[in-house]
């Protein structure tokens, strides 16, 4: 009757968090390492588990094969409803994306036909002009420039040239010749006391009075007369290429003239339209067209 309580342990109910928690101390190192558990330890660590998966199922009663069975099944059910939520989750995501593009060309549509957009065009169809008006304007304030510089010139050179010719001396005036005979031959009328005729008046005599010139701004007049003649065929050269520039300069102002007339038949001075909303007809507009405006 002592040996009610007595049981022989078949090793089923070994305690496994003894033998794997069981530490040994290593006496040439000096530390404590965990024991690896047996092949025995491990098997009955399996058996253990799968007993408790049955008590936990209810499913004492059935073997260990039917059980793997059923767990197969059970593993294959979770990857098809798993493949399935994914399924839905990319259908849902596809349909939403349609929707998102559909209310993306609702937009695009309402936003051709704002006032926002009207202006825009109108604005990006004026770029031309403004840059046109932008590059012509330097080359008009680069040709003032040329032209102020050339008349500055001109008004010095004839400056100077009337302080030149006020203080020229007075020409050498040749007498008129004599009177021929009756062989061709000049008759000497002073051999009959008969004073000669006085020279005739040059019409481009200087003027009795001499200008004053500044020594800073003019040149002496009474510079070598080979320096006068350079300075004069150096301008005559400067009017006869300056007379080219201006033909050069006609046929711009020609090509300028037909390049506005172009801008204003394309509407570019035209004055600016009402800008308005236009009510989205919807109905009206396919998603093709709202396409093609925006592609």
């Amino acid at each position: 009757m002592g040996d009610e309580g007595y049981y022989e342990d078949d090793g089923a109910g070994i305690d496994d968090e003894y033998y794997l928690n069981q530490m040994s101390k290593d006496s040439s190192k000096g530390k404590v390492t965990k024991r690896q558990p047996t092949e025995k330890e491990m098997r009955e660590k399996r058996q253990q588990e799968e007993f408790e998966k049955k008590k936990e199922k209810g499913m004492l009663h059935v073997s260990n094969d039917r059980l793997a069975t059923m767990d197969a099944d059970e593993a294959r059910m979770k990857e098809k409803r798993k493949a399935e939520k994914i399924q839905q989750q990319e259908e849902e995501d596809r349909l939403a994306a349609i929707e998102a593009k559909r209310q993306e060309k609702a937009e695009k549509r309402k936003y051709l036909k704002s006032a926002e957009y009207k202006r825009k065009c109108w604005e990006d169809k004026m770029q031309e002009r403004y840059k046109y008006e932008e590059e012509w304007a330097k080359v008009e304030a680069e040709h003032e420039a040329k032209n102020d510089e050339y008349k500055a010139a001109k008004e010095k050179y004839d400056k100077q040239k009337k302080i030149d010719d006020s203080w020229a001396p007075a020409p050498k005036l040749a007498p008129k010749p004599a009177p021929k005979g009756k062989k061709g031959k000049a008759v000497d009328l002073s051999k009959y006391g008969v004073a000669l005729p006085p020279a005739a008046q040059r019409k481009d005599e200087p003027p009795a009075e001499k200008l004053p010139w500044d020594p800073e701004t003019d040149k002496d007049p009474n510079r070598p007369q080979a320096e006068k003649k350079a300075e004069k065929e150096e301008w005559e050269k400067r009017q006869k290429a300056w007379k080219k520039y201006i033909e050069e300069w006609g046929k711009v102002k020609q090509q300028h003239n037909k390049d506005v007339q172009r801008l204003k038949n394309d509407g570019l001075y035209d004055e600016p339209p009402d800008f308005k909303d236009n009510s989205d007809s919807g109905a009206s507009d396919s998603d093709s067209d709202s396409d093609s405006d925006w592609d």
